[in-house]
């Protein structure tokens, strides 16, 4: 469970569960979680929280990014 500073005052949480092993697309999940991550920060207002979580349930793998933001 880490946090950094980030402009905006905006804190980035992260609670990640350890993950089995799978195949992805490096490249492709790196970009997509960026984009989303900076949607999330340019549309969140000053000092707020983004947590981005983890997990795996039925050997799929759950990303979640929640901001404060509209």
């Amino acid at each position: 469970h880490d946090a950094l500073p980030i402009y905006k005052d905006i804190i980035i949480t992260k609670e990640l569960e350890p993950l089995f092993s799978i195949k992805i697309d490096l490249d492709l999940i790196r970009q997509v979680l960026t984009n989303l991550l900076e949607n999330a920060i340019k549309y969140s207002p000053n000092d707020t929280e983004i947590k981005v979580k983890s997990e795996e349930k039925d050997g799929f793998v759950k990303i979640s990014i929640t901001d404060q933001g509209i």
